[in-house]
């Protein structure tokens, strides 16, 4: 379905449903969003924003996976090396191409793949893998969802679990070892559930910034306290939170009195 043609059927729904607030709401929003979609895909349009009244609109960027609150406090820098786990559609990969200076993206799953490489085709700045994140070096099986965002190595929360092909999987540390990359500086994590076993394959590299999507989707449940007993323990101070389930984490090289196990 075309875009126009999706932007009449919702038009007209959300007339039935609430009249002419609704209707100028879901318009305006849904323009907003296929606006912002065509920006972020473009590498020569910054980031930024437009302030109306309480509200925020995003252009060229978008900020589920940014902390700011008093200032950046979990962003890439300019000078960062990124690496993402679970690319999608590559939106959030466009973004960290903008602020960072290059960004290493992992997508297991084949059919996001396919869409990821052409909506991020122009951006010079961006390494995509199809090959997944573990905790080691195997293959795994991708299952499929009713759509791309539900695929990974664990259950689908929605869909049919549809095979697909097994893919390669391996340890951060080892992929960067592979690549020649010195160092990782921001790291991001949405992996259907498998959150845990990605950061426990961090080896020894310690990036300055993590922030991990720690939603109910580890069988139907949230790693989120796993994911936290561990990064407290290399050394992470929990900074932010956003949508209830993103954790932002900035490494802390103090000593935590906090820190010891038998607090945690």
């Amino acid at each position: 379905m075309s875009s126009f043609r999706q932007l009449i059927d919702e038009s007209v729904k959300a007339y039935d449903e609430g009249g002419l607030p609704l209707f100028f709401g879901r318009g305006l929003k849904y323009t907003h969003n296929k606006i912002n979609e065509r920006l972020l895909l473009n590498p020569n349009f910054p980031p930024l924003s437009i302030e109306y009244g309480t509200n925020s609109y995003p252009f060229g960027h978008r900020d589920k996976y940014l902390y700011y609150e008093g200032g950046p406090k979990c962003v890439p820098s300019p000078s960062d090396t990124v690496v993402e786990a679970g690319v999608y559609r590559g939106y959030d990969t466009a973004m960290f191409a903008k602020l960072g200076d290059q960004v290493i993206a992992f997508e297991p799953s084949p059919r996001n793949y396919k869409f990821s490489k052409y909506n991020l085709r122009r951006f010079n700045n961006v390494k995509l893998f199809n090959k997944g994140l573990w905790n080691e070096q195997s293959e795994l099986e991708i299952l499929y969802g009713s759509s791309g965002g539900d695929d990974g190595f664990l259950s689908p929360d929605k869909g049919g679990q549809k095979t697909s092909k097994f893919v390669p999987v391996n340890t951060l540390e080892e992929y960067v070892n592979q690549l020649n990359v010195d160092e990782v500086n921001f790291l991001k994590i949405e992996a259907e559930g498998a959150e845990p076993e990605i950061l426990e394959g961090m080896g020894e590299l310690r990036p300055e910034k993590i922030v991990v999507n720690a939603d109910e989707e580890r069988n139907g449940d949230s790693p989120s306290k796993e994911i936290m007993d561990f990064l407290q323990s290399k050394g992470y101070n929990l900074v932010g939170m956003s949508l209830g389930c993103v954790l932002f984490f900035v490494l802390d090289t103090k000593y935590h009195y906090a820190f010891r196990p038998e607090y945690r």
